[in-house]
C-alpha cells in the first residue's frame, strides 16, 4: 500500500509550529543559560577566593617550616655538634653536645614554638628532637634505618620534602602530624643528615575547616604525588574515596564535573608552585543549581503555555492558507496525467465556476505542462553535458605530485630556517605518501614495507621525543620476500591507539623479521610493545578472528581487503596477509607481563625464495 503524502495544510501547520516552537525554545534556552551562567560565575568566583585563601594560608605555614629547616641545615654549629655526636663521644660529652644542640634548635624555633617538633638525625640512627614531645619510641633507630621515604629526600639535594599527615613515626603519640624534611649539604664525607620540622595536622584543619563550613563545600588537599593532606586518608567522615580525590586533581582553576555514587559534583582546583599542593573544592551540583531551580520550573511553565498558543495560531494560519488549494484539489483530482505532451482538459464547469485566481492557476498549469515537457528534454541534455564536464574535472584533478613537491619545498624552507626536525618530517611524509600512492595490486618486499613503517615510527618519535623508542631487527635474507602493502603500519598504529592510551610513557615498540631455524621457507614477523595489552573483550574478538583465519575461513571476511586500512586496523591487516599467503600463514596474539605480542608465521615449503 502506497504511503499517503501529508497534505499541504498539514505541512504548513507543522512548519509554522516548528518555527514558532524553535523561536520560543531558543528564547527560553537563552534566558535559562544566562541565569545558569550567572550562577556558575558566582560559584567560580567564590570558589576561587576560597581556594586562594586556603592556598595562601597553607603556603605561609609551609614557608615558616621551610625557613626553620633552612636555618638549621645552614647553621655551622648545628652541623659541627651533630657530627661530633655521630662520632660516639663519651657519655658526658654526649650529654653536653645534646644540650648545646637543643638550645640552638629551641632558639631557631622561637619562644612560641613555631614548629611543634624539630628532629635532626642521620642514616646511622643518631637522633635529636626538640619540641613538645618527649616519649621516643623504643625502636627509634630501626625506624630511621627503615624509612624508605628518606631516599626521596636525598634525590632532592637539599630541597624540601613534604610528608602527608599521619601518626608520628618517632614518638609515642596519637596526634596526627605532617612534616617538612631537608638534607644537610656537604654530606659526602659523613652519613647523610636530615632535619625534619613537624606541625600538627590540627593546623590544616583550622585553615580548611572554617572556610569549608562557611562556603558549604568539601575541601581536599593532595600533593603532586597523589598523597592526600586533607582530610586524612583514614578519615571516615570524608565524603569521597581517596582514588576519587586523586583523580579529580586538575590544572589550576580548571572546572570539572565528577560523578560519585550516582550524584554529580562540581570540582575546582588551584595548585601552588611553591608547595606542590593542589587544593580542590567540591560541591554537589544540585546545591549549586538550587537558586535557579524555581526559575527553571517557571520558565518551563511559561514555555509550555506559549507553545500551546503557538500551535493554535499555526493551525488557524495554515487552515486559511490551504483553503484555495483545497478548491484546486477538488477540481483536478478526477484528471490523470498520461504524458507530458497531453493538453490539460479544461472543462467549462470547473473553469467557469472557479475564481479568477483559480482560472489563472488552471491556465498556468497547462502552460506548465508544456514548459515541463520542454524543460525535461533540456534537462536531460544538460545532465549529459554536466556528466561529461564532471568526468573531465575528475581527470584534471590535482595531481599527487603537486603535494609531494609542495611538501618538499616546505622541507627545503625548513632546512634554510634551521628547522631540521620539521624538514625531516616533511621528507618522511613525502616518502610515506609516495608509498601509499602506489598501486595496491602490485607486490612489495618486506624491506619496502618496513621502510614505510620506519618512517611512521620516526614521525611518532619526533612527536613524543624521549617518551617513545623503537627497535627494528630484520634478517637480510627475509627483506626481499613479498608481502601485501600497508599491513605492518596498522599493527603498529594499534599500539598507539589502544596499547599506550592508558599507560604512562616511556613507550616502546619492537619489530623482528627473521628466519626460524635458518629455514628460508619458515620465517616470522613479531611485534612487541609495552602497553596495556588487549582487554578481555578485545582479546576474545581478536582470538575469534585469528582462529577463523588460521582455519582458512578468510573467505568469510574477504570483503575487508577492498576497504583499505581506514577504520579496520588490525583485523584488516591480518585478513589481507591471510588472503596473500593462504594456508601458509598462522597468527597469534598474546598478552605479556608488560604489553602484548603479535606474531605472524609464514611456512611456505612450496615457494622458492
Amino acid at each position: 500500500m502506497k504511503r499517503r503524502t501529508p497534505s499541504l495544510r498539514t505541512k504548513l501547520f507543522v512548519s509554522y509550529s516548528l518555527i514558532i516552537s524553535f523561536i520560543i525554545l531558543l528564547l527560553v534556552v537563552i534566558f535559562y543559560y544566562q541565569m545558569y551562567g550567572s550562577v556558575w560565575e558566582r560559584w567560580n568566583d567564590s570558589s576561587n577566593q576560597l581556594l586562594q585563601r586556603i592556598d595562601t594560608s597553607m603556603s605561609q605555614l609551609v614557608k615558616d617550616m621551610d625557613r626553620i629547616s633552612a636555618q638549621i641545615i645552614f647553621n655551622a654549629t648545628v652541623n659541627t655538634e651533630f657530627r661530633n655526636l655521630a662520632a660516639q663521644p663519651s657519655p658526658y660529652e654526649m650529654v653536653e653536645i645534646r644540650k648545646r644542640m637543643e638550645e640552638i634548635l629551641i632558639t631557631l624555633n622561637g619562644p612560641s614554638y613555631i614548629a611543634q617538633q624539630i628532629n635532626v638525625f642521620n642514616d646511622e640512627g643518631h637522633f635529636i628532637g626538640v619540641g613538645l614531645k618527649r616519649n621516643v619510641v623504643s625502636d627509634l633507630v630501626d625506624r630511621v634505618l627503615d624509612a624508605d621515604w628518606l631516599a626521596q629526600v636525598k634525590q632532592l639535594n637539599g630541597d624540601k620534602w613534604l610528608s602527608p599527615p599521619g601518626l608520628d613515626p618517632w614518638y609515642d603519640s596519637d596526634t596526627a602530624v605532617f612534616s617538612l624534611t631537608r638534607l644537610f649539604p656537604d654530606n659526602r664525607l659523613y652519613a647523610p643528615q636530615y632535619v625534619e620540622v613537624q606541625q600538627k595536622y590540627e593546623l590544616i584543619e583550622q585553615i580548611v575547616g572554617e572556610a569549608s563550613q562557611q562556603a558549604d563545600r568539601s575541601i581536599y588537599i593532595v600533593d603532586e604525588h597523589g598523597r592526600q593532606f586533607y582530610p586524612l586518608a583514614t578519615d571516615a567522615t570524608s565524603a569521597f574515596d581517596e582514588d576519587v580525590i586523586v583523580g579529580t586533581v586538575m590544572d589550576e582553576m580548571e572546572e570539572k564535573t565528577i560523578v560519585y555514587e550516582g550524584k554529580e559534583f562540581i570540582a575546582r582546583s588551584i595548585r601552588s608552585s611553591y608547595t606542590g599542593l593542589t587544593v580542590t573544592a567540591i560541591q554537589n551540583k544540585q546545591q549549586v543549581l538550587e537558586p535557579i531551580t524555581e526559575l527553571r520550573n517557571l520558565t518551563i511553565g511559561v514555555g509550555v503555555a506559549a507553545e500551546l498558543l503557538a500551535l493554535l495560531i499555526a493551525y488557524v494560519v495554515s487552515f486559511n492558507i490551504a483553503a484555495p488549494i483545497r478548491i484546486i484539489h477538488r477540481d483536478i483530482r478526477n484528471f490523470e496525467l498520461n504524458n507530458l505532451n497531453a493538453k490539460w482538459p479544461i472543462t467549462t464547469k470547473y473553469y467557469k465556476n472557479a475564481s479568477i485566481e483559480m482560472q489563472q492557476l488552471f491556465d498556468a498549469y497547462v502552460v506548465m505542462k508544456e514548459r515541463l515537457n520542454q524543460s525535461v528534454t533540456e534537462l536531460i541534455e544538460a545532465q549529459k553535458r554536466e556528466n561529461v564536464a564532471h568526468t573531465r574535472a575528475l581527470q584534471t584533478q590535482l595531481q599527487p605530485h603537486f603535494m609531494y613537491n609542495t611538501l618538499t619545498s616546505i622541507g627545503m624552507l625548513a632546512e634554510l630556517s634551521d628547522a631540521k626536525e620539521a624538514a625531516s618530517m616533511c621528507y618522511k611524509l613525502v616518502r610515506m605518501m609516495e608509498y601509499i600512492g602506489r598501486p595496491m595490486e602490485e607486490d612489495y618486499t618486506i624491506a619496502e614495507e618496513v621502510a614505510f613503517t620506519t618512517n611512521y615510527l620516526e614521525m611518532m618519535k619526533m612527536r613524543y621525543q624521549q617518551y617513545f623508542t623503537y627497535d627494528i631487527e630484520i634478517d637480510p635474507l627475509v627483506a626481499t620476500y613479498f608481502i601485501p602493502k600497508l599491513v605492518l603500519q596498522p599493527l603498529i598504529e594499534n599500539c598507539f591507539e589502544h596499547g599506550f592510551r592508558s599507560i604512562h610513557p616511556p613507550w616502546y615498540v619492537k619489530i623482528i623479521v627473521a628466519l626460524r631455524h635458518d629455514n628460508p621457507h619458515d620465517w616470522y614477523i613479531q611485534i612487541v610493545d609495552n602497553g596495556s595489552g588487549f582487554s578481555e573483550q578485545a582479546m576474545i574478538l581478536s582470538q575469534q578472528t585469528i582462529t577463523e583465519l588460521n582455519e582458512g575461513q578468510y573467505e568469510q571476511v574477504a570483503h575487508l581487503s577492498q576497504k583499505g586500512i581506514g577504520g579496520i586496523g588490525m583485523e584488516n591487516a591480518l585478513t589481507r596477509i591471510a588472503l596473500f599467503y593462504k594456508e601458509s600463514v598462522q597468527f597469534s596474539v598474546v598478552n605479556l607481563l608488560e604489553g602484548a605480542e603479535i606474531r605472524i608465521r609464514v611456512n611456505d615449503k612450496e615457494k622458492e625464495y
